[in-house]
C-alpha cells in the first residue's frame, strides 16, 4: 500500500502544477455595478455544485492517477484475482527423478500423484530440457504426454522418458506460472525455502552410478578419473562405432584401475566409448587438452602454481589452446575461476568438488571456489581447483548440464532410429540427438557432444535455494478500459457543460 501513496503523489505532482496554472493566468472577470434583474428562473449555485463545474477536468485527472497508481503498485490485492487462471502440476524431470528402482523412481510417484484425481482440473508443466536445444525449459505437455496418461502412470513416465532428455532442470523458470491461482511442484528434493506455491517431495534415492572427471593422455595411453557411487562396479567397456553400434573391447585394448573412491579407465586409441555398470551405462570420450594458465592477484598465483605442478606429470601438451584465468574478482567469463579467501572451513568437500577425497571447503559468497588455512596449507586443493577448472571448461553455457566435446569419431552419422529421442510422436533425426545411456550426443559436422547431467544429480548436496513465486501482476486491459471511460466521460462532460454556450463581447472596465 506504500507503493501506492508514491505513485500517487508522482502521479498527482503535474496535476496540482497544472491547477496552480490555472489559478495564477485565469482572467478576472469585471461585473457591473448596476443593480441586477432577478428572474423567477434563476437559481443560486452552491459553492459544493460550482466546483466539479469549473474543475471536472482536473478531478478526472485525479482519478486517473489513482487508477495508474493503482495498477503501478498492484494494490488493493483483491483486483487481479480475478484474472488467475486454474491449478498447474509441475513435474521435475532432471536426472535424479529416475533413481531408484522402476515403479518407486520419483517420477513414478510424481505420475500417479498427478493421475490419482486430485489435479484432474490441472494443467500439466514439465521441468526440465528443451529436447531440440537442450536448455532448461518449463514448458506445458504436449498432446501425445496427455494421451499417454489416459493408459496410466507407468505409460506417461514412458512417455516422458522417451521424449525427454533428463539432464538438469531449473526450478526459477517455475515463477513463469506466476498467473496460476495454484501451483504444485512434484520433485524428488527441493533443500531450501519457497513460498507462493506447493512442494511435494518424494526423497532422494540411490542410484548406482559411475560418473566420469577427469581425462588425460600420459604414457600413450588416454586415462579418465571415474567417481563411483552406490558400489558401482565397470562390468564392460565398449567402443562407439560410425553407426553407434557398439564393440566390446579386447583385454589388451584398455585397463581399469580400482582406486579409493572409483575407478581409473584407460583406453590406447582415440574416440567415443561407453562404459558400463550393473543398472546402467555412460558414454565418453578420451577428453581434449586444457588450456594454458594464468593468474591475477596473489591467491590466484598460488592456485595456478599448485595446478601447474599437478598437470606437469602429465605432460606439457595439456597446457595448449585458449588461455585459462585464476583471479581474486568476481567474473562470470567462461574460461575464468574466481578465488576467493574465506577464514572458516566448516564444510568438507563434496567427492565431485575434490575427485574423490576428502577436503576442508570454505564458503564466500559470489565466487567460484573459496580457500581457507587448510585449503591454503594442503597441496591436494589443487585436485579441487582442478575440478572446478573442468566444469567451468566443460559446461555446455545455459544448458543445466555438462557438455564434452570430442572429434567426430562418427563421422556424420546420425542415430540409430531404434534410439533417437522422439518428441510428439516424431522421431528427431534431423537433430542428430541420440539418447544413450546416461547422456545424451548431439553428433554435429566437426565434433560430437556428449552431453550429461551435472554430477550433483548424482550426489544431491544441501544446497540452499529460494524460490518464490511473485504475486500476479495487474493486467492492463481493465486499466486501458477504465482510463478509456474516464477519457470519454471528460468528452462528454465538456460538450454538455458547454452547450448553448455563446461569445459574449468582453465587457469593458471604465476608465
Amino acid at each position: 500500500m506504500n507503493n501506492f501513496f508514491i505513485w500517487l503523489m508522482f502521479l498527482l505532482l503535474p496535476v496540482l502544477l497544472l491547477l496552480l496554472a490555472i489559478l495564477r493566468v485565469r482572467k478576472r472577470v469585471v461585473y457591473p455595478h448596476e443593480f441586477l434583474i432577478i428572474k423567477s428562473r434563476s437559481k443560486t449555485a452552491s459553492l459544493p455544485a460550482a466546483i466539479p463545474r469549473l474543475y471536472y477536468d482536473l478531478i478526472l485527472d485525479i482519478l486517473c492517477a489513482v487508477i495508474i497508481a493503482s495498477h503501478l503498485s498492484s494494490w488493493p490485492k483483491a483486483w487481479p484475482t480475478v484474472w488467475h487462471k486454474g491449478r498447474a502440476v509441475v513435474i521435475d524431470c532432471s536426472r535424479s527423478m529416475l533413481a531408484g528402482y522402476r515403479g518407486d523412481r520419483p517420477i513414478d510417484l510424481a505420475c500417479e500423484d498427478f493421475l490419482s484425481g486430485q489435479y484432474d482440473d490441472a494443467r500439466l508443466f514439465l521441468l526440465g530440457n528443451d529436447p531440440s536445444s537442450l536448455k532448461p525449459a518449463l514448458k506445458r505437455a504436449d498432446i501425445a504426454i496427455l494421451e499417454a496418461a489416459k493408459n496410466g502412470p507407468e505409460a506417461i513416465a514412458f512417455a516422458l522418458e522417451k521424449s525427454l532428455p533428463f539432464l538438469g532442470a531449473d526450478p526459477g523458470l517455475i515463477r513463469k506460472l506466476a498467473r496460476y491461482k495454484e501451483i504444485i511442484f512434484l520433485t524428488d528434493n527441493f533443500a531450501g525455502s519457497f513460498s507462493g506455491l506447493k512442494v511435494v517431495q518424494y526423497g532422494l534415492r540411490n542410484k548406482l552410478v559411475l560418473y566420469p572427471l577427469e581425462a588425460y593422455r600420459e604414457d600413450g595411453w588416454y586415462k579418465r578419473l571415474w567417481l563411483a557411487k552406490g558400489g558401482a562396479e565397470p562390468m564392460a567397456l565398449f567402443r562407439l562405432h560410425a553407426d553407434y553400434e557398439q564393440t566390446m573391447l579386447a583385454p589388451d585394448e584398455y585397463s581399469l584401475i580400482k582406486l579409493p573412491e572409483g575407478f581409473l579407465s584407460a583406453v590406447k586409441e582415440p574416440g567415443i566409448y561407453m562404459l558400463s555398470w550393473q543398472t546402467g551405462s555412460m558414454p565418453f570420450g578420451t577428453g581434449k587438452e586444457l588450456p594454458g594458465l594464468k593468474a591475477k592477484g596473489e591467491v590466484p598465483e598460488m592456485a595456478k602454481k599448485a595446478i601447474q605442478g599437478w598437470l606437469n606429470k602429465y605432460g606439457d601438451n595439456r597446457l595448449k589452446g585458449n588461455s585459462f584465468t585464476f583471479t581474486d574478482k568476481k567474473t562470470a567469463k567462461k574460461n575464468s575461476l574466481s578465488i576467493g579467501i574465506a577464514i572458516d572451513e566448516p564444510l568438507v568437500a563434496m567427492p565431485e568438488k575434490s575427485l574423490g577425497l576428502p577436503l576442508a571447503a570454505a564458503y564466500k559468497k559470489g565466487y567460484d571456489i573459496s580457500i581457507g588455512p587448510a585449503g591454503l596449507a594442503s597441496g591436494e586443493t589443487a585436485l579441487s581447483i582442478l575440478s572446478l577448472m573442468l566444469q567451468k571448461i566443460d559446461t555446455k553455457k545455459d544448458a543445466g548440464c555438462v557438455s564434452e566435446a570430442v572429434p567426430a569419431g562418427a563421422e556424420g552419422a546420425a542415430p540409430a532410429a531404434g534410439h533417437a529421442m522422439a518428441v510428439k510422436g516424431k522421431s528427431l533425426l534431423k537433430l542428430n540427438l541420440l539418447k544413450l545411456g546416461e547422456a545424451v550426443l548431439y553428433n554435429g559436422k566437426d565434433e560430437t557432444e556428449i552431453l550429461r547431467a551435472a554430477v550433483n544429480e548424482y550426489w544431491p548436496y544441501q544446497e540452499e535455494k529460494t524460490l518464490a513465486i511473485p504475486g500476479a501482476s495487474r493486467r492492463a486491459l481493465p486499466t486501458f478500459f477504465a482510463l478509456f471511460l474516464i477519457l470519454v466521460l471528460k468528452l462528454a462532460l465538456a460538450f454538455w457543460l458547454n452547450k448553448g454556450f455563446k461569445k459574449h463581447p468582453a465587457r469593458k472596465s471604465p476608465d
